[in-house]
C-alpha cells in the first residue's frame, strides 16, 4: 500500500478532486505553505514586505500497489504537474494501517526502496 502525496497549486484543486472523484478515490487536502525557489516577491501595503512562502496544497490518496501509477497520472495530468513549477507527486510506503472502523490494526507489506532509487 502507498500513500500518494501530492503538492499542488490551490486553483488546480477542483480539477484534480473532479478527476479523483471520476475515478472512486478518496483524498484529504491540507493548506500548506511552500518556498520552491521562486524569486522574492515583494508586495507594497503600508510599506514594502516580501514574501517567502507562498500557499500550496498537500492531497493525499491512499491507494493498493497497484493502482500508483495510474493514481499518480490522474493527479499529474489534473494539476498539470509538468507545467507548472513548485508541483509534485509523491508515493510513500504506508506500513501499517489504523482506523476507527477497523476492529484491528492491519498490517501492509513494506516495499523496501533501496538507496540507489531514492537518489534518482
Amino acid at each position: 500500500m502507498r500513500m500518494i502525496v501530492a503538492i499542488i497549486r490551490p486553483d488546480t484543486l477542483k480539477a484534480v478532486e473532479e478527476s479523483l472523484d471520476a475515478s472512486d478515490f478518496s483524498i484529504s487536502v491540507i493548506d500548506i505553505k511552500v518556498r520552491a525557489g521562486q524569486e522574492d516577491l515583494v508586495q507594497i501595503y503600508r510599506g514594502k514586505y516580501r514574501i517567502d512562502l507562498l500557499p500550496e496544497l498537500q492531497v493525499n490518496v491512499i491507494v493498493n500497489d497497484g493502482d500508483v501509477d495510474k493514481v499518480a497520472a490522474i493527479i499529474a495530468k489534473a494539476a498539470r504537474v509538468s507545467e507548472i513549477a513548485g508541483s509534485k507527486v509523491l508515493a510513500v510506503p504506508v506500513e501499517e494501517l489504523y482506523g476507527s472502523e477497523l476492529k484491528e490494526r492491519k498490517a501492509v507489506v513494506q516495499r523496501t526502496v533501496g538507496l540507489t532509487q531514492i537518489a534518482e
